[in-house]
């Protein structure tokens, strides 16, 4: 059996093989992806006992870039901007929850862009629910991982004290709402 999604537009970079037996999913789900905030899914093919799922190049995983500590506060809120636009696309236009986001397979590629990598997985992984409430708290996880929020920090700091209110806000919000918060600040004193 040979099943092919094709994007002829763009070159792919990088593939992953999934074992046919490791997925708990529907292959008829996997669509093609066109996001800036995405690692795309370009290409897909099904092979045998195998399913390769082509990719844009990936750059760094954000946690390399922790090791090195290479990622300032600034840099945090942005990356957590993009992260969530990233995720609007995923349940709005995709319609899936992505269900395993960590710093991880969440990249910075050459070209400076933040992608949320692993979405073909994604796309496969039957899902009983649409909700969205683990997708807030891995970005959270996500900025207080990068941060170090672990007391090591200057705690006096205006943006370590923002920093650390922002990562333990309360569950429930929306990715919508969150995103206000990242560009703006707390929603509540914007009356939003």
């Amino acid at each position: 059996m040979e099943v092919e999604l094709n994007s002829s537009a763009r070159r792919s970079k990088f593939l992953k093989k999934l074992d046919l037996d490791e997925v708990n999913g529907d292959l008829n789900s996997l669509q093609l992806t066109s996001h800036p905030n995405l690692l795309n899914l370009m290409r897909v093919s099904v092979i045998e006992d195998g399913i390769y799922l082509h990719y844009e190049r990936p750059g760094v995983s954000l946690s390399k870039m922790k090791q090195f500590k290479l990622i300032d506060r600034i840099a945090v809120a942005t990356i957590c901007k993009k992260v969530i636009q990233g995720l609007i696309y995923v349940h709005d236009v995709l319609n899936i929850v992505h269900g395993n986001l960590h710093c991880d397979n969440t990249y910075l590629n050459e070209d400076g862009e933040i992608k949320i990598g692993d979405i073909g997985q994604s796309m496969m992984q039957a899902r009983d629910t649409k909700d969205i409430s683990r997708e807030v708290e891995a970005v959270y996880d996500i900025a207080e991982s990068l941060l170090s929020l672990d007391g090591s920090a200057d705690e006096r700091s205006l943006s370590w004290v923002m920093a650390n209110d922002f990562v333990k806000s309360a569950n429930g919000i929306s990715l919508k709402t969150l995103s206000l918060t990242v560009n703006c600040g707390a929603p509540e004193l914007m009356n939003v």
